[in-house]
């Protein structure tokens, strides 16, 4: 009996310093793989692998950028993603102007629809955040039911952790199917900084009005047209004013 139990220990004994060999094995070959990592690469090609090269910051394309173009200088950054402002890699701390005449465009987008979720039959909630917003040109959506012409009045605010800021306001007219209402498409400065945009819709006679297919339009946020692309990466650019 005494001699059964000695070998069942030592069989355990025997499992437990095999899975512990296995885990420093482990643990050695990530060490020895760091090591050569940090042999076997330059300095850039560490940067560029430890950062998003196109997203969030972007530090792997401004990085390239930083080296390929050395004269840059203190260049204006777009940054579009939901991330900090990526500016300090280039930033001069002496000046508060901008010195180069080339745009940094990170997370580019063409289309200017803004698209929304539904919270209820009179509120929708973009899909969205956004840094900057530019001017809006037009709302459109659907009325699937509807009696009669009804007079309204549509609210866009910047929205963020059920606070909002009034961007503006619309009085129209809509009707049963497709509608299609012009905004006044005024610059717009204060937003919530990745916030989300509301829409709320209130009409005359206090009735629930169901839309569907809401969009907001807004004119592009970068006009390529006025600028030459340099570099393109996805959705990230460097553009030179024409």
């Amino acid at each position: 009996m005494i001699k059964n139990f000695n070998e069942i220990t030592k069989d355990k004994l025997s499992f437990f310093i095999i899975i512990l060999l296995v885990i420093l094995i482990l643990q050695l070959f990530e060490t020895f793989k760091k090591i050569n990592n940090i042999i076997s690469f330059n300095y850039n090609e560490r940067f560029t692998k430890s950062y998003e090269y196109c997203g969030e910051e972007s530090l792997g394309f401004l990085n390239f950028l930083k080296n390929k173009y050395p004269d840059l200088g203190n260049v204006e950054i777009k940054n579009f993603f939901i991330s900090p402002n990526s500016e300090w890699l280039f930033k001069d701390y002496t000046t508060e102007k901008y010195t180069s005449n080339r745009l940094i465009v990170l997370g580019y987008d063409n289309i200017n629809e803004i698209n929304f979720d539904i919270l209820n039959k009179n509120s929708f909630l973009s899909q969205k955040s956004f840094k900057t917003l530019n001017k809006l040109e037009k709302i459109t959506f659907d009325i699937f039911e509807l009696n009669k012409d009804e007079n309204v009045e549509i609210s866009i605010f910047s929205e963020m952790y059920g606070q909002t800021k009034l961007i503006t306001k619309k009085k129209s007219k809509i009707v049963k199917g497709y509608n299609e209402i012009i905004l006044d498409n005024k610059e717009i400065e204060d937003i919530f900084y990745n916030g989300k945009i509301l829409v709320k819709m209130s009409s005359e006679s206090q009735k629930e009005i169901n839309l569907k297919n809401l969009n907001l339009i807004q004119s592009h946020l970068i006009n390529l047209n006025k600028f030459e692309i340099l570099e393109s990466y996805e959705n990230c650019l460097l553009l030179r004013n024409k």
